[in-house]
């Protein structure tokens, strides 16, 4: 018998996401098309860029801001592995909520997730906080979800 080969996983960018308790509530819904928006949501939020950065797309030179970034569809649709009528719904849904923002420009799309910085944190220091980020809670406030430190 064979031993099972396991992917290395490639970790792609340094940082943190914070992530609302509301949007985790959506993946983990029992409604498979509210399990498919979070999930949207969530991928979209993890391929943003951390930096600010200039990158080569198609052969063309864009540069993406923190919480932008630049891929094309149909790419999308297939590393979600679902259509591009239902990716594209989901989208809609997620542009009507006023989640991110869709630049559609020839074979690709640029991706802008609103509001990014509230939900990343920058690379942990070697000073200690004295205080808990104030944006935190704002963040987890505005988001719907609850907290008990403030």
């Amino acid at each position: 018998m064979q031993p099972r080969t396991t992917k290395q996983l490639r970790v792609q960018q340094k940082g943190f996401l914070r992530i609302p308790r509301n949007i985790i509530a959506l993946i983990l819904s029992s409604d498979p098309e509210t399990a498919g928006l979070g999930k949207v949501y969530l991928y979209l939020m993890t391929k943003a860029y951390f930096r600010s950065r200039t990158i080569t797309y198609n052969k063309k030179v864009y540069t993406c801001q923190r919480g932008e970034f630049i891929i094309s569809q149909h790419q999308v649709s297939r590393e979600l592995d679902m259509s591009r009528t239902v990716l594209e719904r989901y989208l809609r849904i997620l542009l009507e909520l006023e989640l991110i923002d869709i630049e559609v420009e020839k074979r690709c799309t640029l991706f802008r997730i609103r509001d990014y910085q509230r939900f990343c944190t920058d690379l942990p220091s070697d000073k200690p906080e004295e205080e808990p980020d104030q944006s935190f809670f704002e963040a987890e406030r505005s988001m719907g979800g609850r907290c008990f430190f403030q």
